[in-house]
């Protein structure tokens, strides 16, 4: 046999090498633990923190020569494994092997996540199908106006001024009485009350639920009469 001919030969050989190793694309993540009946949620779309379900079909790997595969996480800091019970706890940095169902807690903030499905062959190498998974930051946050250093007497009229980012929504109580409240507004005015002090809470959601109560304590100042 020719060194040329030898050459085609390992060259085909190879191509098909290539070509059966491909990676395996029956699997996904979805919101139930059935994962029938229920659309993917891979994709860009950030999603609430919550329980998550990595499910493979396996049916066909071994004619397709994969001898293991391995779950793997990206920027998903955090991330932790609730089933099986098993595995209950962190998410490995190394990865899980051979699952073919797994429920993970996703964290908040995993703004460029994604999960990875490697699959080794049992001729050797493996490759990896990777997508994306994110999540809804945790929301922030804090009151602009009034500063610190700005007087506000009992009975005055007050600008308030608020910076509110990754909420579904929010609400400002600053009074006692129910209608002491204003809704998903980032500038409003307030009548302050009589007395030495004035909680104002910001009320949080997200999600779902209620998140967080940012508080400002605001120290009124009586005004200055001469004597």
């Amino acid at each position: 046999m020719s060194t040329a001919t030898r050459i085609w030969l390992m060259s085909v050989g190879l191509f098909f090498l290539l070509k059966a190793q491909s990676a395996w694309t029956n699997w996904d993540v979805y919101a139930d633990s059935t994962g029938s009946g229920v659309n993917p949620i891979t994709g860009f779309t950030p999603l609430c923190p919550d329980t998550v379900w990595f499910i493979v079909d396996t049916t066909g790997m071994g004619a397709a020569n994969i001898v293991s595969y391995r779950w793997n996480l990206s920027n998903m800091t955090g991330a932790s494994i609730v089933y099986p019970s098993a595995l209950v706890g962190s998410f490995p940095i190394s990865g899980v092997p051979n699952v073919w169902k797994l429920g993970v807690k996703i964290p908040s903030g995993a703004v460029n996540g994604a999960v990875l499905l490697s699959v080794q062959f049992s001729g050797g190498g493996s490759i990896g199908m990777l997508k994306p998974l994110t999540t809804q930051p945790a929301p922030s946050v804090e009151f602009l106006s009034p500063g610190d250093w700005q007087v506000v007497c009992p009975g005055a009229p007050t600008n308030f001024s608020l910076s509110v980012v990754g909420a579904d929504s929010f609400k400002v109580g600053y009074g006692s009485n129910p209608s002491d409240t204003v809704r998903n507004q980032l500038n409003f005015t307030a009548t302050a009350p009589s007395g030495t002090n004035w909680l104002v809470e910001v009320f949080a959601y997200y999600c779902g639920g209620l998140y967080s109560i940012t508080a400002m304590d605001i120290n009124l100042t009586l005004p200055f009469s001469p004597v």
